[in-house]
């Protein structure tokens, strides 16, 4: 049975169709297409246009950035190397003043303290000398009675040898004729007048040994008597040190050793080597010079050890106020004037990098880290031989990151990159507007 269709079914089916649009005619969709590519293409011509026609962009090379370093000029030398080391002050001479004689002091010097200053030949001090004035008093006595018996025994003498003469023939030919002639007292007589001669010099020594002077210009170390103090033969009276000069004692390494001049038998006489001694606290040093190698090493380390003489230490002679004075004892730093080295550049020790390399100005103004074997090298300098040129230019400031071919300037040139200075100019740059 066929089925009707109502109205309202009918009204539903409309509104469907209704909803989606009738599709467009091909004409008009190429129309569009048309458009879409027209604007694309005007588009594309647009830019074209103002990227060919704009203002282009120069291309301008960076300018170099030269390091600003500090250089010296290298210049080969021969020149004698200095040898460093530390020593201690000690006495060039001294010794302890013993009394020759006994007795009270009666007098004494008033430097005749700890510390003092004493003139060779001044007189220190003095012993009692009235027991030794009685004794020379008593050798002239006694002097005078030998030369008496002397006389008295030369008249024997003249007797003896008359009746000699006179009785010569008539005397039995076993007596003995220097019996006979005396010859016996007069030797006795003679060796008692030597025997009176020497006492009394003896005596008149010591009556000048109660009189003690200084045995050459010296300071007084340790005073152990005083006036009033009893004294005997031979009893300590005073350290005296002497003050024309010191010695400093001095180790030095055997390679250092090798580079010292050697001496002969008498020493270095006045072709010593020079030294120069500094004290701490005072830059200026004292002139000094070597005088001896001592013949052993020393127990510590196997150093071998010199002796360096400074002339008056203690500055008596009203030597220029800036040189110090030495005291015994001190801590010194001492440099020796060794052989002469030749052939050398001498390199700052800061100038001296990694302990093997330097840092060289090449002909373009470019660093080269160049390394050297140094032949020797002391506390400022670094001394090489080969692998350097004279004139070269070695740089001795500090560069933060080195590195080869580093472009480099130095004080009073131009930088590279200063506009308007030659080659610092870039090419290509316009000028300044």
């Amino acid at each position: 049975m066929n089925q009707q269709t109502t109205p309202s079914s009918s009204s539903a089916a409309d509104r469907a169709e209704n909803h989606f649009p009738p599709p467009l005619p091909l004409r008009v969709k190429l129309l569009r297409l048309f458009c879409v590519l027209l604007l694309l293409g005007a588009g594309a011509g647009l830019w074209f246009y103002f990227t060919s026609t704009g203002p282009k962009a120069r291309q301008i090379t960076p300018p170099v950035r030269a390091i600003l370093v500090e250089a010296i000029t290298l210049e080969q030398k021969s020149l004698p190397i200095a040898i460093e080391t530390t020593g201690t002050v000690i006495p060039a001479r001294e010794l302890v003043l013993k009394s020759r004689v006994a007795g009270q002091i009666m007098e004494v010097h008033d430097n005749f303290v700890p510390g003092g200053f004493l003139r060779a030949g001044q007189r220190i001090l003095s012993i009692d000398p009235k027991d030794y004035q009685l004794a020379v008093a008593a050798r002239e006595r006694d002097l005078v009675e030998a030369r008496y018996k002397l006389e008295l025994e030369m008249g024997h003498q003249a007797v003896a040898a008359r009746e000699w003469e006179m009785l010569g023939s008539s005397i039995k030919q076993d007596v003995d004729k220097n019996l006979a002639l005396r010859k016996p007292h007069l030797e006795k007589a003679l060796a008692d007048v030597d025997a009176a001669k020497a006492a009394l010099e003896k005596a008149r020594l010591d009556l000048a040994r109660t009189v003690v002077e200084a045995p050459f210009n010296a300071v007084v170390q340790e005073r152990l008597v005083t006036k009033g103090s009893q004294v005997a033969a031979h009893e300590s009276l005073a350290k005296l040190v002497d003050t024309d000069s010191f010695y400093i004692q001095a180790s030095v390494t055997l390679a250092q050793l090798a580079r010292i001049a050697p001496y002969g038998e008498k020493g270095y006489g006045p072709n010593a080597p020079k030294a120069s001694v500094f004290v701490q606290g005072n830059p200026e040093p004292r002139s000094a010079r070597l005088v001896k190698i001592l013949p052993d090493l020393s127990p510590e380390g196997r150093l071998a050890r010199v002796l360096v003489e400074v002339k008056d230490p203690l500055k008596l002679e009203n030597q220029p106020l800036p040189s110090p004075a030495l005291l015994i004892g001190q801590f010194v730093r001492v440099t020796i004037e060794g052989q002469l080295i030749e052939g050398v550049f001498p390199i700052p020790r800061t100038a001296f990098r990694d302990g093997a390399t330097i840092w060289i100005a090449d002909p373009d103004n470019r660093l080269e880290i160049r390394p050297v074997e140094p032949v020797y090298s002391d506390s400022g300098f670094v001394f090489v031989r080969q692998g350097l040129e004279e004139g070269e230019r070695l740089i001795v400031s500090d560069i933060p990151a080195p590195v080869p071919g580093l472009a480099l300037r130095f004080a009073g040139e131009a930088s590279p990159d200063e506009p308007g200075r030659g080659k610092g100019k870039n090419p290509g740059q316009g000028p300044n507007p």
